[in-house]
């Protein structure tokens, strides 16, 4: 359990299993663009992501006095668009979380490099409007 939200129904709870696998799925949706990385640019390969638990290290989550705060590693293939994809990434990630506990969340995206060959280190962070 990491987060909860009281309301008079009931308590939600956001942990880090759900936020794993709405971000497993939604990067899915991507077309291959997009790799799950690490903090370190360690990238995990579409094969390999399937295998990769829902609380992995591909992301950090922590409390903000709004909500809970979400940082997303992954990695882009070379020609697709950084700012493009992360803000497409943010939004159904933002929306996803919405729909299915009522809860907003801050997300941020860390582009830890860009893939063509070989991968090509960066520190890229784009933030959700």
């Amino acid at each position: 359990m990491f987060y909860e939200k009281s309301t008079p129904n009931g308590v939600i709870t956001l942990d880090k299993g759900l936020v794993g696998s709405i971000i497993k799925r939604e990067v899915s949706r991507l077309d291959g663009k997009v790799l799950l990385s690490g903090p370190k640019s360690k990238f995990y390969k579409n094969a390999a992501m399937d295998k990769l638990g829902d609380d992995a290290a591909f992301f950090d989550i922590g409390a903000a006095a709004d909500g809970p705060s979400l940082r997303i590693y992954i990695v882009i293939k070379l020609g697709a668009s950084i700012s493009g994809i992360s803000e497409q990434l943010i939004e159904a990630v933002r929306g996803s979380i919405f729909e299915i506990t009522g809860i907003n969340a801050s997300v941020s995206i860390i582009v830890k490099g860009v893939l063509s060959k070989n991968l090509s280190k960066r520190e890229i962070e784009v933030n959700g409007r």
